[in-house]
């Protein structure tokens, strides 16, 4: 019974990461991913964590852009950190992270330096970001949307025509068409002539 015990993993929370404003304030799925990435800690790979969604999906995240916007909450509140650099292209490298709360171990393999714990988490109040700068300045100027809005004179295209996109907030009238009458194909109305 005492080997059983042994082998059983568990994930720890420390008081200091569980009582900062940073945790206590997650929406709910960047708290989720937090210990869904946390089950992938194993003592000696901090830095190693990887948030693909082919690696998440056995812990039912299913939508690209969820996972998404909890990881950008998770690096903005200071609680993860980007270890490597993902990159798209044949290769797919995916992105690495590392705990804040935890000591980042060596990995020369990944290219993975090791270094204290940072625990950015403890410093962060609503409105700093401890994302990468890209992520940061792209919320920043757009807060409420993942997409940049369209500007008036942008064009997008549908089908075969061109058209110019709306201002922000307009609405567009869309004009309601009468369905009409559909003529039966001719081989019904062959059959219908010979039935009768």
């Amino acid at each position: 019974m005492a080997k059983l015990q042994a082998l059983e993993r568990y994930i720890t929370i420390k008081a200091t990461v569980f009582d900062s404003p940073a945790f206590r304030t997650l929406p709910p799925s960047a708290a989720k991913l937090w210990i869904d990435l946390r089950t992938q800690f194993r003592g000696r790979n901090n830095g190693n964590i990887s948030a693909t969604l082919k690696t998440l999906a056995i812990r039912s995240w299913c939508s690209s852009e969820t996972l998404n916007r909890a990881l950008w909450e998770l690096l903005d509140r200071g609680l993860l950190r980007r270890t490597r650099e993902g990159k798209p292209g044949p290769l797919r490298i995916c992105a690495l992270y590392a705990f804040t709360d935890l000591p980042t171990d060596r990995n020369d393999r990944h290219g993975i330096e090791g270094g204290p714990a940072t625990r950015e988490f403890l410093s962060w109040v609503h409105g700093n970001s401890f994302a990468p700068n890209s992520k940061a300045t792209k919320l920043a100027s757009n807060p409420n949307k993942k997409k940049s809005p369209l500007l008036e004179s942008e064009q997008y295209y549908s089908g075969n025509r061109t058209d110019t996109a709306p201002k922000t907030g307009e609405l567009i009238p869309i004009p309601l068409r009468k369905p009409e009458p559909q003529s039966l194909p001719n081989s019904r109305r062959k059959r219908r002539q010979s039935s009768n």
